[in-house]
């Protein structure tokens, strides 16, 4: 495995050290967003919102706790409990805490789910600039021994060719996963806007 290392890293050259530490980071925020969602039950299996806002109006929450479980240590069921807090607080006040929530355990997700796509974006072209640099070496080693030595001219070739390959390699999973992880991310920020805008609604018409 590590004469394989040795071997790719000879024919790519330089370029083989930013890819693969872009590549590392990639996985390493994809790993944190998997085990984040992986913890969230979707919303819509923990408790209906028609059912929330029910207790809401009836100001009996012993059902709604009750539904929410052990789906309390999510951050959608900590939302729930955010909203029954401030039940009884004004539509701005109970605005401010939700979105000062929601910006505080969702922002870091967004930004790493952001990096991801950063890097799925880079790879192909740190691939490209190994593809220039191979062709580089090619046509130095045409200018200086003309077209006699086919073996240094594949290697120019070899590098340039393995250089795109490694980069589309680290980008298709990375942009395939950091689609899925980002669908994700605002499907859960979309339930609690939208159950937030309901409450906020009916704060108004009782204020």
């Amino acid at each position: 495995m590590l004469d394989f290392f040795i071997d790719i890293s000879l024919k790519t050259g330089f370029i083989l050290i930013p890819m693969l530490i872009s590549g590392i980071f990639g996985w390493y925020f994809l790993l944190q967003l998997y085990f984040f969602l992986r913890k969230q039950r979707r919303p819509n299996k923990i408790l209906k919102q028609k059912r929330f806002i029910k207790a809401l109006e009836k100001n009996n929450f012993k059902p709604v706790f009750k539904k929410l479980g052990k789906s309390k240590n999510t951050i959608y069921g900590a939302f729930i409990e955010l909203l029954i807090k401030n039940n009884q607080e004004s539509e701005r006040h109970l605005r401010l805490q939700s979105r000062l929530f929601i910006g505080k355990n969702l922002s870091p997700y967004f930004s790493r789910i952001s990096s991801v796509k950063f890097i799925a974006s880079l790879s192909p072209l740190l691939g490209l600039l190994g593809t220039v640099n191979g062709m580089i070496n090619t046509f130095e080693i045409i200018a200086i021994h003309g077209r006699s030595n086919p073996i240094l001219m594949a290697d120019g070739i070899s590098e340039a060719l393995l250089t795109t390959q490694l980069g589309l390699t680290i980008a298709f999973p990375l942009l395939f996963l950091y689609v899925l992880m980002r669908n994700r991310l605002f499907s859960l920020q979309n339930s609690m806007e939208n159950i937030l805008t309901e409450v906020s609604h009916r704060q108004k018409i009782n204020s």
